[in-house]
């Protein structure tokens, strides 16, 4: 594949090793000529890497000579072979009489047959050994697996007999293809995909606004393969649109050219086996087969998957089938036509019978417009998802469901994975849910519901008092039409912002209210008890103690409670219990992969850690914290983590770094009107000028503090 223009446009990363080896061959020219595969995935750099190579070889004085591959010319005898002598075919006139014919026949430029092969490819040689006597030269061949075969043959019998030559032979070939060259014995050097941190640079350098959701998928699909990287953004910019995207992602044309092309060429019962497996979400031999039995009308055994192995497209043993690169499985799926696809899934939904869950997709995916049987199925695979921990799979199976739906099921399916998605910490996921949700017409409990994601998925100070007051009545509504759980909710977020930002003692005394008519402050639900303790910390103080000294005797603490268990302590100051419920509370929902809740759980249990002098553990949650804030857009949670790191560096005698974060805290936190960041900030302020000794400055700060505020 010839490097194009964007290509060449992108910065080449991770590619030193590479490029510092191609280069010492071109030192070591004058000295002996050399011959090269190089062998990779499709979109894998190796043009780039030739291209680099090439310019650079221009720039020593060498001559550079070179010829792709196409696969429409295979079938071509020489086709390749005068491509790349086509720009020195004048030179022929100082070969002898003989050489100059024999190349004259094979390019079709005399009515007499092409002598034998032998004879062809000693004039070849002859003549470039003829180019490099003024210079160095450099023959590049690329997608020598499409090179027609004569021609192939001439490169091998030319990297043989080039050693005395100042001649390099660079040759690129996809894996999977047999290789003439390499079949000669000349040496084969793999390309690799990228590494992770070349990835990601890369990924930044083309694509900087991607969202953390939409980064991160193309990171997955493309496994470091710098085609993908390049050319993936711009269709995961278009899915993010859809809401959340389930199973292959769609490729670009060139993509899908270039990966399934090897596809294309292997036998039937191959493709067929290859389609199943890229529709399946599982990797068993057996069931795929099974499956490829049932449409081809007879039993097929291992043996039909062998040609797409030696091929290099999958590894297959007697249990499992998976694709060499996760892009092969998406250009099968987007190769095949509707009715392949419809005969494949229905194959499946017969195989999965007795995995409900699974059977579910596959059913779906035979349907369009309104069909609630499947809309049902579906998402009770979501609520059996949800409950073994497994959110990320929840949110699509939801959303395909109510795909199916309409009306009120519709509604009721686009939140619930609208809130999963809160969970999961995707608001590029979230917001297209809510969006179509909002076309739609919404009764008042569902407009509550909208308000409370909106709300979460976005974490900010709620603003003026009548903001409070807007709030707290919605959840008493929400309540009244008998959601428990949104009323507790949406009360559970205005208890915890109001520790931002006071709302003034009208709208606190509704707060208070509102929390002793969802129960007493000792109640079960730990939201419940979180509320009152945020809403009334000095009037629940003793009580709030009580309550989280029996809990952390408790053997085993459960995720969620401790998650609101955490917080709790904070307001009432019981660092050390509250590190305990934190640090529970985190490991718990990042197995679960509720990634959502870490960058507040995570700043907070920072704070703590700072406050009870575990300065590593500060700064390892409160890096984290940051890393994940800044990866899910909540510039909040980034602050309050800066500003505990900065309590640290501050204790440890790092003025300049206290400060510095401090005032990194401030910038974001002032304008918001997060009064407990600002508060929070002052304290690495004042505490590195007691570190270093200035009292006065120390008490300034503090004062212009209070004054301010």
């Amino acid at each position: 594949m010839v490097a194009t223009g964007r290509d060449e446009a992108a910065p080449l990363l991770g590619r030193d090793p590479e490029l510092s080896f191609l280069r010492s061959l071109l030192d070591e020219v004058a000295v002996h000529g050399q011959a090269l595969v190089l062998r990779g995935e499709p979109g894998v750099g190796k043009s780039r890497l030739l291209s680099d190579t090439a310019r650079t070889a221009r720039e020593r004085g060498m001559s550079v000579l070179t010829a792709t591959g196409v696969q429409s010319e295979a079938r071509l005898p020489f086709a390749g072979l005068h491509q790349l002598l086509r720009p020195v075919r004048g030179r022929a006139a100082e070969l002898p009489a003989v050489q100059r014919a024999a190349l004259d026949a094979a390019f079709g430029l005399t009515p007499e047959a092409a002598p034998e092969h032998y004879r062809i490819a000693m004039a070849a040689l002859d003549l470039v050994s003829e180019v490099a006597s003024d210079a160095p030269l450099l023959l590049v061949a690329e997608d020598t697996q499409w090179l027609d075969p004569p021609t192939s043959d001439v490169l091998a019998f030319v990297a043989r007999r080039i050693e005395s030559d100042p001649i390099i032979l660079l040759a690129a070939t996809r894996g999977g293809y047999p290789s003439a060259l390499g079949d000669a014995g000349v040496p084969e050097h793999t390309i690799s995909g990228l590494d992770d941190g070349a990835a990601e640079a890369l990924l930044d350098a083309v694509a900087p606004q991607l969202s953390p959701g939409a980064r991160n998928r193309v990171l997955r699909e493309s496994a470091g393969n710098p085609l993908a990287l390049i050319e993936l953004p711009q269709l995961v910019r278009q899915h993010e649109d859809e809401g959340w995207t389930s199973g292959p992602l769609p490729l670009t044309e060139r993509l899908e050219r270039a990966f399934a092309a090897r596809v294309s060429e292997l036998p039937e019962g191959a493709r067929l086996v290859l389609l199943v497996a890229a529709l399946d979400d599982g990797d068993a031999i057996g069931e795929i087969l099974r499956a490829a039995s049932i449409i081809a009308g007879k039993d097929l055994d291992l043996d039909v998957a062998a040609p797409a192995a030696e091929a290099g497209i999958i590894d297959v043993d007697l249990q499992t089938l998976r694709f060499r690169h996760p892009l092969i499985r998406s250009a099968v799926a987007q190769s095949a036509t509707a009715g392949d696809l419809r005969r494949v899934h229905q194959a499946l939904a017969d195989v999965l019978a007795d995995q409900p869950d699974r059977r579910a997709w596959h059913r779906a995916a035979l349907l369009s417009g309104e069909h609630e049987e499947a809309a049902l199925e579906l998402e009770q695979a979501a609520t059996r998802a949800q409950q073994r921990g497994a959110v990320a799979v929840a949110v699509p199976a939801l959303k395909r469901a109510a795909d199916l739906s309409e009306g009120a099921a519709r509604r009721r399916r686009l939140l619930r994975a609208a809130r999963l998605g809160v969970e999961l910490g995707r608001r590029d996921v979230v917001v297209p849910l809510l969006h179509e949700a909002g076309q739609m017409d919404l009764d008042e409990l569902e407009r509550a519901r909208v308000t409370w994601i909106e709300e979460t998925a976005v974490t900010r100070p709620l603003g003026d008092a009548g903001r409070f007051k807007y709030l707290i009545a919605a959840a008493e509504r929400a309540g009244a039409a008998g959601d428990h759980d949104l009323h507790v909710d949406l009360l559970w977020l205005v208890a915890s912002r109001a520790w931002w930002v006071d709302p003034g003692p009208e709208a606190r005394q509704l707060l208070i209210k509102g929390a002793r008519r969802l129960g007493d402050a000792d109640a079960e639900d730990p939201r419940v008890f979180a509320i009152h303790a945020y809403a009334d910390p000095a009037g629940h103080a003793q009580g709030v103690l009580a309550r989280l000294r029996r809990e952390a005797a408790k053997e085993r603490l459960d995720t969620d409670a401790a998650r609101f268990f955490g917080p709790a302590a904070l307001v009432v100051g019981a660092f050390d219990l509250g590190s305990d419920f934190l640090r529970a509370a985190v490991d718990g929902l990042r197995n679960e992969g509720r990634l959502g809740h870490l960058p507040r759980l995570l700043s907070l249990y920072s704070g703590m850690a700072a406050r009870r002098g575990d300065w590593e553990a500060a700064i390892t949650a409160g890096e984290e914290a940051k890393r994940l804030a800044e990866e899910f857009a909540e510039p909040q949670w980034a602050a309050a983590a800066d500003t505990a790191i900065s309590m640290v560096a501050a204790m440890r005698g790092d003025q300049q770094r206290a400060e510095l974060l401090a005032a990194q805290a401030e910038a974001v936190a002032e304008p918001a009107g997060a009064n407990i960041t600002m508060a929070f900030a002052q304290f690495g302020k004042v505490l590195a000028a007691l570190a270093t000794g200035r009292h006065t400055d120390a008490y300034e700060i503090r004062r212009a503090t209070v004054r301010s505020r």
